[in-house]
Formats: C-alpha cells, sequence, structure tokens
C-alpha cells in the first residue's frame, strides 16, 4: 500500500541534474517537467493549448482575493445517510478532535498546518468472520496523531482485549516503568482533579498490564473496564491507548519526544503534556456521546479563506468521488480513503517561482479475498491539485520548476484538457501524469498492488499504462470542471 500520511504524487521541480533528481525530486519535483513548453513555444505569452494567451484563471484578474467576515464554507465531503462499521455508528477521527478542539486544548496552530487523514465514506457490513478492524487516523503537522481501530463486530475489540491491542503498539515494559514514574512526580501537586483521575487511571491500567505480562495470566485483566480505562503505549513519551465500544483509540503527542526522553522533561512540561492529553480525551468521549456528532473528514477549508490569490480551493476527494473512482477502475471504493490537505493558511508555504501549495485524495479498491492471508489486488487513485494564485504566478511556478524544453522521454498527451503530458524522471521506473485546467496543475496516478496474501509475502506493484492514464485524465477533467462549478456558486 502506499504511504501514509500521503507524499506528493510527484515532486514539486524537476531538476536536470540526477544527483538532485534522486535526492530532492522524489519528494519536490516530477510531474511538472516539460509543461513550460506550453508557456513559451510561442512566446511568452503562449498559453497551454497553443491558441495564445496565459492559461486562463478561475476568475478574472481585476477580481481581489475575499474573505469571508464569518467564513461558513461548504462540507463537500458530508455522508448522504448515516455511516455504519458493523451495528456501531462509524468515528471518523477529524471529528473526535476538531480544529477547534486541537486549538482549544493545545494552543493556536501553525499557518503551516496540515491535515491528513484516513478515513470511511461508506458502511461497512457486519462482518464477525472478519477480526480485522478498520483503521483510520486525524493527523495535525508535528502536533498530534488520533488512530482509530474500529471493529465490524461489538466483540471484535473484546475478543483480543488489552493484551492483544497493548502488544500489538509495541509497549516495553521498561518505558511503561519510566513512564509512570515520570507521570505521578509531575502530578504530585497538581490540584487539577481532571489530570489526577487521569493519572491514576492510567497507574492502575499500567500496573495490571505489567502483571499481566509477568505471568500472562488473563485474570490480572479481568477487573479493568475496558470502556474507562486508559494505557500509556509506544515509544513516544505521550501515546496513550483508550477504547468505546468497538473503537480503540490512540493518541500521539508529537510534541513530547520518545519515553527515553523524560529523565530530562521538566515536571511543569510533563504536567502540561498530560494535562492537554487528558483534555484531549475527555473531549472524544464527550463527542462519542453526541449523536448528532458529524461523520465528514475533515474540512476542506481550515482557515478563513477559500482561495490562495485569486484561485479557488477544490477539494480533491469530490473531484475524486466514489464515481469517478469506479468509473476509471471498474471497481467500487472499499478501503479507507486518503486525504491531504492544504495548510490553515493556504498561501504560508509558497515560495516565488513555485506553486502555492496542493491538496490530493487517493482511493483503493480491493479485490479478492479480504481475509489476512488470501490473495487480493488493490487499484488505487490519486489525484493532486497544484495551486497558483494567478495566470503570472501560475507561469512563473512552471518556469521555476526548470521543466523546458520537454525532455525527449516526456510524452505530449491527447487529451480534453488544455494540456497533459507524460513524464519520466531518471531514477524513477513509473512515468508521471499531469494536465492543466485553469490556475490549476493536476497529477493522477493510477496503481495496483498485487499480493498473494501475508503468507507467502509476495507483493508486486505496478503502475497503468498509458492509456488508462488518458482515459483517467478525461474523466477526472469532466469531474473538477464540475466541481468548480459548484464551487463558484456556492
Amino acid at each position: 500500500m502506499s504511504q501514509w500520511p500521503p507524499q506528493p504524487v510527484a515532486p514539486r521541480r524537476r531538476r536536470k541534474s540526477l544527483l538532485v533528481v534522486a535526492v530532492i525530486a522524489a519528494v519536490l519535483a516530477i510531474v511538472l517537467g516539460g509543461v513550460l513548453g506550453l508557456v513559451t513555444s510561442e512566446g511568452d505569452d503562449a498559453g497551454p493549448s497553443g491558441r495564445g494567451g496565459d492559461p486562463p484563471s478561475t476568475t478574472t484578474e481585476s477580481e481581489e482575493p475575499t474573505e469571508p467576515e464569518e467564513p461558513g464554507f461548504r462540507d463537500w465531503l458530508a455522508p448522504s445517510e448515516k455511516l455504519r462499521v458493523g451495528k456501531n455508528p462509524y468515528v471518523s477521527p477529524c471529528q473526535m478532535l476538531t480544529i477547534d478542539d486541537v486549538e482549544e486544548i493545545y494552543g493556536e496552530l501553525q499557518p503551516e498546518t496540515v491535515v491528513s487523514e484516513e478515513f470511511l465514506d461508506f458502511s461497512v457490513a457486519d462482518r464477525s468472520d472478519l477480526p480485522t478492524p478498520y483503521e483510520t487516523s486525524c493527523s495535525y503537522t508535528d502536533q498530534l496523531t488520533l488512530h482509530v481501530q474500529q471493529y465490524t463486530y461489538r466483540k471484535g475489540l473484546r475478543d483480543g482485549g488489552l493484551a492483544t491491542e497493548a502488544y500489538s503498539l509495541g509497549t516495553d515494559p521498561a518505558d511503561l516503568k519510566r513512564k509512570l514514574r515520570s507521570y505521578r512526580a509531575a502530578v504530585k501537586g497538581s490540584d487539577d482533579e481532571l489530570v489526577r483521575s487521569f493519572v491514576e487511571n492510567l497507574t492502575e491500567t499500567a500496573r495490571a498490564y505489567l502483571a499481566y505480562q509477568r505471568a500472562y495470566d488473563r485474570d490480572e485483566l479481568a477487573d479493568l473496564d475496558l470502556d474507562g480505562l486508559v494505557l500509556p503505549v509506544g515509544y513516544q513519551a505521550f501515546e496513550f491507548n483508550f477504547f468505546h465500544d468497538n473503537v480503540a483509540f490512540r493518541l500521539v503527542d508529537e510534541t513530547g519526544g520518545e519515553a527515553s526522553s523524560l529523565a530530562a522533561t521538566s515536571d511543569d512540561l510533563v504536567l502540561q503534556r498530560l494535562t492537554e492529553a487528558a483534555a484531549a480525551v475527555q473531549r472524544i468521549r464527550d463527542h462519542l456521546a453526541d449523536p448528532r456528532l458529524s461523520q465528514s473528514p475533515a474540512p476542506t477549508i481550515l482557515g478563513d479563506t477559500d482561495r490562495i490569490g485569486r484561485t479557488l480551493v477544490l477539494e480533491p476527494c469530490a473531484v475524486l468521488s466514489p464515481a469517478v473512482f469506479r468509473s476509471i477502475t471498474g471497481r467500487r471504493t472499499n478501503q479507507v480513503a486518503r486525504r491531504y490537505s492544504l495548510p490553515i493558511d493556504p498561501t504560508s508555504r509558497g515560495r516565488p517561482g513555485e506553486f502555492s501549495g496542493y491538496n490530493n485524495c487517493e482511493r483503493t479498491g480491493q479485490q479478492g479475498g479480504l481475509r489476512a492471508g488470501s490473495p487480493h489486488t488493490d487499484m488505487s487513485v490519486r489525484v493532486e491539485i497544484d495551486y497558483a494564485p494567478s495566470k503570472k504566478e501560475f507561469r512563473a511556478a512552471l518556469r521555476g520548476g526548470d521543466f523546458l524544453p520537454l525532455d525527449r522521454d516526456d510524452t505530449r498527451l491527447r487529451t480534453r484538457a488544455e494540456w497533459a503530458a507524460e513524464f519520466r524522471v531518471a531514477g524513477f521506473e513509473d512515468p508521471y501524469y499531469a494536465f492543466i485546467v485553469g490556475n490549476y496543475f493536476v497529477l493522477v496516478s493510477i496503481t495496483t498492488l498485487d499480493s498473494e496474501g501475508t503468507v507467502t509475502g509476495d507483493i508486486v506493484q505496478g503502475q497503468a499504462d498509458r492509456g488508462a492514464h488518458v482515459a483517467a485524465i478525461n474523466t477526472v477533467l469532466r469531474s473538477l470542471e464540475k466541481h468548480l462549478e459548484r464551487v463558484e456558486s456556492q
């Protein structure tokens, strides 16, 4: 499966130097190669389709960026019906800790903060023969991540129990003891009842788990209420596991370092981290008790503006909808979707001569056995949208990438788009595919993961051919145009 958090479909810049391509281009540059042929082949004002003029902007050049006084942007991914995993409501991780929750508990997030998430937008049938949970997540850059495992049947979590859950998270007894010493010392003088009870709870749970590890006697865990406990887990200093019905949660504070660093951390800072964790766990439990809680992913717009300069922000998972995915692959999407947002301030990461930012979406359809060890194939489609604030800066971003002229191994594609091409980069076997519409540079990738199962570990990953990508570009383009019309009219 592709890595997560998702990386760009293609790097942001394609330098001619092989060394730079191998080291930087894998993250920062690939596909834009050769695109500038479209803006310079007929002079500096030539457009991407050779008809003259700049690539069209989504709005007029004279239009000024607007920021609504009271932002109320549309939820493009709201489920049309109540989603369930088995007989239980689906739990959306980014609704368990919203951006408002995070800022209230942990403090104001940086303008560069993005959200990466894995989420479901379909219901899953009750499968008592399918012990593997659906795993989703919500991550706020360099701040915290909430992992969620949701079983399709209620006993799924209870069958494994605390012992299995803790073991699967790599809880080392030495780290656990180190955490308990540090946590208890930090709260010793605190009069905050919430954090004190939080540490008392996790201390009781951890001691029971340590007793279980000595004898592997499940009776050591028998008196614990799975729905009420918190267990420090993993190698991070502030990483906690807790449960509700058929759901296992893991909250990771990514600012606290590893457990081995706790001895050098002041009690005041440990207390602060524990206070935040206690508040976050309580907030999640409060949300779980709310029957009206949204099941949507994180918002498309994290900040207070829906455009970058003059260019409207689009929702990539609305462009790559389940229907579009099925049109491209012939399959239904039946795995978690993966999504990467623009920053809170969409302009915070842009630099002169580069695109201002990007967001993306990946969907996957699996065919074959769902049980561990059974052969299957996963077909994934990813769509990434790169943004420029205006026609002028769009051209500058293309120029800034050193993509002119097209290399001899690159191919201009015949599609419905203003301009599309297949790119190859030294050191990478698979080509990359992109097209232009307005001030958007759109990357499309189709890959298939064939597996003989976990028993043999025989896994082969391959990319679809040029013809499949040309058809996909046309399909994605139609969807993007329709979505853009809806965004403009909202």
